[in-house]
């Protein structure tokens, strides 16, 4: 299938956590898709990005969700940096 895909409109938000090892963005992105046979999609997606450091490394954690799920992101990364940082 032959397959074109651009990013744009990206919207990102001020940092909304931080702490001493890990700090945490969002970003509303679309994407537009074109396909065979004339499919075009339009989709706008919430995210959040986490770069947390472990261990001396740079972690960086990606949640991803539907466009009214930016809160939902949040949380799911924080809740996910909690559980590397308890782990390490």
């Amino acid at each position: 299938v032959e397959l074109a895909m651009q990013i744009g409109g990206v919207v990102p938000f001020p940092v909304h956590f931080e702490d001493e090892s890990s700090i945490a963005l969002s970003t509303l992105i679309r994407y537009d898709v074109e396909a065979e046979g004339g499919v075009h999609i339009q989709e706008v997606v919430s995210s959040t990005t986490t770069i947390v450091h472990v261990k001396g490394t740079l972690l960086f954690l990606y949640v991803y969700g539907e466009k009214d799920d930016l809160a939902w992101t949040r949380e799911q990364a924080r809740a996910w940096v909690r559980l590397v940082q308890g782990a390490n």
